[in-house]
């Protein structure tokens, strides 16, 4: 709702559709809507949809990996599969971007999930970059650290119930101090503007700050 308000503020024409990335079904009920509403595949594909929680590796459960990893990993794994053919039979190239985490280039002991999930998008999205050259369809990594957003809230307010079960310490306080972390993260318009750059320029490997290169040499 906040974003379509700003669209609708700044005279964009936008269509929006509330979507599980989980959901294999309703990812390809909204290919289908986006077809019927704008007569085609889309032409630029971002995927973007992460959740995460904090705790130790050695107390993770079955839960908190099927849901960090479901929607991390999965939630790619699905888009692709969904739109990837789509694009391919338009003929039309196009580009493809997956945010990938500056967490998939190290181990986590408190992120385990996440940094496993991650380093997979990383490798994938490599996979298809290769792959998808021959059709015109490019495909760019976007490797952030910390960003002002509120994917905090969704330990809490956006988990499912079946993966309730968790091995974490997740209550009121933990997620309010990782709000103010979020807080003094990257503007996401900021990241955005890299993601532009590195899109113009067909770079695979996007890390959004001015040292990147060699971060990751350091890494």
């Amino acid at each position: 709702d906040e974003a379509m308000a700003y669209f609708k503020e700044k005279g964009a024409p936008v269509h929006a559709i509330k979507l599980d990335v989980t959901d294999r079904d309703a990812f390809a009920a909204a290919a289908d809507e986006v077809e019927k509403v704008y007569g085609a595949a889309p032409d630029l594909l971002v995927l973007t949809a992460g959740v995460n929680v904090f705790g130790p590796a050695e107390a993770s459960t079955y839960d908190d990996f099927d849901w960090v990893v479901g929607v991390c990993f999965g939630g790619v794994v699905n888009g692709l599969i969904t739109f990837v053919p789509r694009m391919i039979k338009a003929g039309k190239g196009g580009y493809i971007a997956a945010t990938v985490s500056w967490g998939a280039f190290g181990a986590g002991s408190s992120t385990a999930p996440y940094s496993a999930a991650k380093a997979a998008v990383l490798n994938l999205m490599e996979s298809y970059h290769i792959a998808l050259k021959p059709y015109g369809i490019g495909v760019s990594a976007i490797c952030p650290a910390n960003i002002r957003s509120r994917i905090y809230e969704a330990a809490i307010q956006g988990r499912p119930e079946q993966y309730s079960n968790t091995g974490y310490n997740v209550t009121e306080d933990t997620q309010k101090l990782l709000a103010s972390i979020h807080a003094n993260g990257m503007d996401p318009r900021v990241l955005a503007d890299w993601l532009k750059k590195g899109i113009e320029n067909e770079q695979f490997l996007i890390v959004p700050y001015p040292s990147g290169p060699r971060m990751v040499e350091l890494a």
